[in-house]
């Protein structure tokens, strides 16, 4: 089960939740700043203990409500860019507030608080591990690449995919190769 904590932005923050989570006995791994997984579910006595101490410290336990329309916002998404559709600022605006039932603003607002980043950075990395996943299993080239995630050009391609993985295309274009000529080795 996971939870999310609003306002947890810090290691400081994170080792104060790690120290309240140790002494109220919930099993549990910090997964990001934000986000944790607990190993049980809480009882609604246990929810209101961790949500209070947390509270001492200026921490935020979210709501459920808010929990699940992320879980649901980030599934979407998700199933958008598997379906490699055109991936528009446009075309999941509209998807997200036609099956959410939220204006496009309210859900970014929810979202940057409960996930603790910015829709636009989520869907960038999510683009950003599709292309990684074009580049090594399929025979495209980055213009195509480029294309294809609805980047301007390789150039805008390049300069988002090393901002997020710190790595050039190129670099995993070089793993490709490498790969298959082991393989051919090998055969």
């Amino acid at each position: 089960m996971k939870i999310y904590i609003r306002y947890m932005v810090s290691l400081r923050c994170k080792a104060n939740v790690r120290e309240i989570l140790k002494n109220l006995e919930i099993p549990a791994v910090i997964k990001k700043l934000g986000i944790v997984e607990l190993k049980k579910e809480l009882s609604s006595a246990d929810h209101g203990v961790l949500r209070n101490s947390l509270k001492r410290h200026g921490l935020v336990l979210l709501d459920k409500d808010h929990e699940d329309l992320i879980e649901k916002v980030k599934l979407i998404l998700d199933q958008m860019m598997a379906k490699d559709e055109v991936f528009t600022k446009s075309s999941y605006q509209e998807f997200l507030t036609e099956n959410l039932g939220l204006s496009f603003s309210s859900l970014s607002t929810i979202f940057a608080e409960v996930s603790g980043c910015t829709m636009t950075h989520y869907i960038m990395e999510l683009r950003i591990e599709k292309a990684k996943e074009m580049i090594l299993y399929d025979s495209l080239t980055l213009k195509e690449v480029a294309k294809q995630l609805n980047f301007r050009n390789t150039v805008q391609l390049n300069r988002h995919f090393k901002k997020v993985t710190g790595l050039n295309p190129s670099f995993f274009q070089s793993i490709k190769k490498k790969r298959l000529s082991l393989l051919v080795k090998v055969v």
